[in-house]
Order: C-alpha cells, then structure tokens, then sequence
C-alpha cells in the first residue's frame, strides 16, 4: 500500500459519496437509507453484548473489514456494509479510545522506564570505566616512579663510583708528586751535599805543598779553574766525555768556529736531551756536571753571535 493508492482510493471515494448525495436531494433511493439505518440498529444491539477484549477485538475487525470493502464498491452510502461495520464499531468506540490512550500511555511509562534504565546503565557504565581509567592510571604512575627511583639511585651509585674514582685518581697523583718532590730534594740535597764535599777535597788539596813534579801540570790546570770557579778534571783522549771537559765552548758543543748560531743551538738541544741527568739517574751527579757544561758553553756561545 503506498500514497498512490490512497489517493486514488480518496477520489474514487469522493465522486461516488457526491452523486448519492445528489441522489438524496432529489429524493432518490429513501428506501436504501431506512434498511441501512435498520441494519445500523441490529448490528449495535448484537455488538452490544460483546464485554470482553477478544470479542469486542473480532467485533472491530469485522467492522473496519465491511468499511474497508464498501469503499472499493460503486456504493457507499446506499451500502449496507457501511451501515453495518459502523453498528458494529459505535458500541466499542469509547473502549477503544480509552484503550488508545492506555496503549499511548502505557508506551510513554515503557519509554520514560526506558530512557532512565538506559540513562542508569551508561551511568554505571561511565563510572566503571573511569575507575578503570583512575586504576590504570595509578598503577602506571607506581610504575614510572618506581622505575624513576631505580634510574635515579643507578644514576647516583655511578656518581659516587666516578666521585671515588677520581678522588683515588687525585690521592694517588699526590703521592706520586709527593714521592716526586721528595725524590728532588734528596738529589738536591746530595748534590749540594757532594759540591761541598768537593769543595772541600779541592781546599785541602790546594793547601797541600808536597805535590810530586809528576802532577805539577794538573795542579796549573785546577789553579787555573780555581781562577774561573770550576774544575776540569783530565780525561784519556779515548773518554766519550772528554770534549764537555775541554776549555773550547765550541768543542764541548761539538761543531766548528764556521758554524752559525742555528746549528749550534741544534747541536746544544741534542746533547742536552742525551745527557740530562733526569734521564740518568744511576750516575746523576757525573751527568749534571756535564749538562751545567754544555749550558755554559752554549751561553757563551750565544752572547757571541748576537
């Protein structure tokens, strides 16, 4: 059934119910309205008796039916299928409007009921999930902080280890300066202690008279260096020292009156790096003799060729 057919059933309907109202103004057909309105009678009084649903329910559907079928037909008012579904139906009419309101009545009570269960049960549902969501929420935050805790105490144990480290690290540094200074200072004051010491051996020897005429020539020289503040003591011509302890800056340097000053500075580094007394510390004495003679040559040397 769809819009099309009622309307053509509408029209159908309202051209038929206007010529049998022509009908009855010209006095056409009275017969017909009397029986229907007989039939009317009959159908009421027998529709009447009907008091409970299912009776008055089969009533009803037979009365819509009669209507229903007369409206197809070329008669509706001069029908009696009018007259009869409409006795049929007037008893029950006041029933059905009650029942009409109760049914509507009844829906807006199921749907209210409805609407607040479905209300209550997102409620419910809405608090369950976010105490889910706080739940989760406080467990992750357990979580993390005990992992912060974890990476914060690894992170100062590391701290503490590289704090220890390098305060080992400083100590034992300090020791080695200290065993260093300590390792100076005694060389020190060896050296002063033995520069004495010769000192003195070389007093008591100028003092001695009876020299042999064998050492005369050696006591010229150490009167000579006692003139100049140093000894040069006498070495074989074979010694690898013999050259620092020769009268000659240029000798001890070992290069030639022709060279100029940037070979003799070369020649000077070199042998003060091969015989630096830090370097030789089993004959550190006999070294630091040699590289106090280089230094002097290489001082005269200098003022020279400026």
């Amino acid at each position: 059934m769809n819009i099309d057919y009622l309307l053509a059933l509408y029209s159908h309907s309202s051209s038929v119910v206007s010529n049998e109202i022509e009908q009855l103004l010209n006095m056409q057909k009275l017969d017909f309205i009397i029986l229907g309105l007989i039939t009317f009678y009959v159908c009421k009084k027998i529709s009447s008796y009907a008091h409970s649903f299912i009776p008055r329910l089969v009533f009803v559907l037979i009365a819509v039916y009669g209507i229903w079928q007369q409206l197809h037909s070329h008669y509706i008012i001069f029908g009696l299928g009018l007259y009869s579904g409409a006795g049929f139906i007037q008893p029950h009419i006041q029933y059905m409007t009650f029942g009409v309101f109760r049914l509507i009545e009844n829906v807006k009570a199921l749907t209210y009921n409805t609407f607040t269960l479905v209300l209550t049960v997102w409620y419910k549902f809405v608090r369950i999930f976010m105490w889910f969501c706080d739940t989760y929420k406080k467990i992750d935050t357990f979580f993390q902080k005990r992992k912060y805790d974890k990476t914060k105490a690894k992170f100062e144990k590391n701290q503490e280890k590289q704090r220890q480290k390098e305060q080992k690290q400083y100590e034992k540094e300090q020791k080695k300066q200290k065993k260093q200074n300590s390792y100076y200072e005694k060389q020190e004051y060896k050296n002063s202690y033995q520069q004495e010491e010769k000192t003195s051996n070389r007093n008591n020897q100028y003092s001695n008279n009876d020299y042999n005429s064998n050492n005369q020539s050696n006591y010229n020289e150490q009167s000579s260096y006692t003139n100049n503040s140093y000894e040069e003591p006498s070495y074989s011509s074979n010694d690898e020292f013999a050259q620092f302890y020769s009268s000659d800056d240029y000798i001890v340097l070992g290069v030639s009156r022709s060279d100029d000053y940037s070979t003799i500075k070369k020649s000077y580094r070199d042998l003060a790096m091969m015989y630096h007394p830090d370097k030789n510390y089993e004959e550190w004495d006999k070294y630091n003799d040699i590289f106090q003679r280089i230094n002097e040559a290489h001082d005269n040397l200098k003022k020279r060729h400026k």
